[in-house]
């Protein structure tokens, strides 16, 4: 369980909470959508991004952007990078959120 304290520029983000809809990255090659059976769950187990590095991407139903676009998400890709979890195994939850442009400080 890691618990962590953030502060960020939110400048260039589209806020902090990940989008909907979106497909999940993970430490692997593989891209893919998650079956997700609710709307709490499906908020936490999808994001849009993938790491810049992967050579190979396997795309089912979305179109991948090149960069993660809000805080959660770059929060995300940095636990799947150091824990070698994937997005839906790390089980991420947020206590707050912010709108496109906003900066916050212990969120």
């Amino acid at each position: 369980t890691f618990k962590l304290i953030v502060e960020y520029n939110g400048t260039n983000y589209f806020g902090f909470q990940r989008q909907l809809g979106t497909a999940e990255w993970t430490s692997a090659t593989t891209l893919y959508i998650p079956q997700v059976d609710d709307q709490a769950t499906k908020s936490m187990t999808t994001t849009e991004s993938i790491l810049p590095s992967l050579k190979r991407q396997r795309l089912r139903g979305s179109k991948a952007s090149k960069q993660p676009s809000t805080i959660q998400e770059q929060l995300e890709r940095a636990l799947v990078r150091l824990t070698d979890q994937t997005v839906t195994q790390l089980r991420m939850r947020s206590a707050g959120r912010t709108d496109k442009g906003v900066h916050a400080t212990g969120q």
